[in-house]
């Protein structure tokens, strides 16, 4: 079923409403704990969402990239075995990981036993239905990707916010974690009652040996972009903890805050255009070569930039008037580390067209390079401006680097497509 459907433009649209929806949702809610929660709260949230996006990245070895790569070059038997090794790949991560993630838990967070097993066992989960979204996105299957995606990621957190509001239930870290692990629990039963078996998957390949084989394999293609993968998250992310250890939870809360209401700009671009173009120009690089992915990128960087500009324009007015309307002075203090970030995030969620060509161009050595020599930048500057400029160091480190980073993408991208043209001439 997964493997034949063709997307049309209803499933486009419902595609792009729910997902919508989905990050309206965890915008409004990373707001409303800002707005009615402590700050440690929301420090520590912050912070849980900080390991999380890390540890998701390195509990899945970003096999999944590579699988996007070779999905559309496989006949759909060889489509079924690149999946089978994938996870049963991603069951022997998880009993790997999971110590991992539960001393994270600990040292990070709060050292409670208790909730650093809850925190672990919400990883686990989350992480795969991370990677169902992604396989399915590769496979071009929207529609299922986008239930999946909602599914995951509104219902705890309308729950969250309902019994705060009507019932005054307070708000912890502990309320947050049970309350997101038991709504994972509740998709992966929809999951495999509904979706599973659309994916031509039993479990009895986790005990064939061939799917062991499949799985050295995949190890193996997937260290190099595994490398790039670990670097990028730690770019855009190891400035939290840097904020966390000079400033505290209190300025980490409002760093992070500002950093969430950018966000929805990089959720606006990839909603708009990157789930629904973006592996439709993978495929035609796949199956008609350079030539004809060169058209289709233009189309492609046209439509980033047009609506990187709406995102922008948007997100500006609504960052704007939440710090007005919160009326909170830490808030408007630091104002004008709120548009240096969100102008931050516009070029980050621009370079992404270019990151796509040396991917598809196999230029990962080149792509390593150049996330190493970003995040080494980062960190320079990182330990220069943070102890001088607090938050709005930390904001001009990001406008800095994130700059630096795509404008070397897109002169590593033009050289390259340019000698593959002209070989091919």
């Amino acid at each position: 079923m997964f493997l034949s459907k063709t997307v049309n433009n209803r499933t486009l649209n419902f595609s792009f409403i729910l997902r919508g929806i989905s990050s309206g949702v965890k915008f409004l809610f990373v707001l409303y704990l800002a707005s009615f929660a402590s700050g440690t709260v929301v420090g520590q949230y912050a912070l849980i969402a900080t390991i999380t996006a890390i540890t998701v990245q390195l509990i899945g070895f970003d096999v999944t990239t590579i699988i996007g790569r070779l999905i559309h070059k496989t006949e759909r038997n060889g489509k079924v075995k690149l999946l089978e090794s994938q996870y049963s790949f991603y069951l022997i991560n998880y009993i790997v990981f999971f110590p991992l993630i539960f001393f994270l838990f600990l040292k990070f967070v709060k050292d409670d036993f208790f909730f650093a097993m809850l925190f672990g066992f919400t990883i686990v989960v989350e992480h795969f239905f991370t990677e169902v979204f992604r396989t399915l996105v590769s496979l071009v299957k929207v529609k299922f990707a986008t239930i999946i995606q909602f599914l995951k990621s509104v219902p705890y957190i309308v729950f969250i916010m309902l019994s705060s509001f009507f019932y005054n239930i307070d708000i912890s870290i502990e309320f947050i974690i049970i309350s997101w692990l038991m709504n994972l629990l509740l998709v992966f039963i929809f999951f495999f009652f509904k979706c599973w078996n659309g994916l031509n998957l039993d479990l009895y390949f986790l005990f064939n040996e061939k799917t062991y084989v499949g799985i050295k394999h995949l190890l193996f293609s997937a260290i190099p972009y595994f490398s790039i993968t670990v670097l990028g998250v730690l770019f855009s992310q190891i400035d939290k903890f840097f904020i966390n250890d000079y400033l505290g939870h209190e300025l980490l809360g409002v760093y992070f805050t500002f950093f969430t209401i950018c966000s929805v700009l990089t959720l606006f671009i990839s909603l708009t255009v990157g789930v629904n173009q973006g592996p439709v120009v993978i495929k035609i690089f796949s199956q008609s070569g350079v030539g004809a992915y060169i058209s289709a990128r233009k189309r492609l960087v046209s439509s980033y930039f047009k609506y990187i500009t709406i995102g922008f324009i948007v997100s500006l007015i609504v960052g704007s008037l939440y710090i007005y309307i919160s009326n909170k002075e830490i808030y408007s203090d630091n104002y004008l580390s709120f548009c240096i970030l969100l102008l931050s995030t516009a070029i980050l969620a621009f370079g992404q067209v270019f990151r796509v060509d040396l991917y598809l161009l196999e230029k990962d050595k080149v792509l390593f390079l150049i996330y190493l020599s970003s995040l080494l930048f980062n960190l320079l500057l990182l330990s220069i401006l943070l102890p001088a400029y607090g938050v709005l160091g930390a904001s001009i480190t990001s406008l800095i680097s994130t700059s630096f980073m795509v404008f070397t993408k897109i002169m590593q991208s033009k050289k390259y497509l340019k000698l593959v043209v002209l070989n091919e001439c």
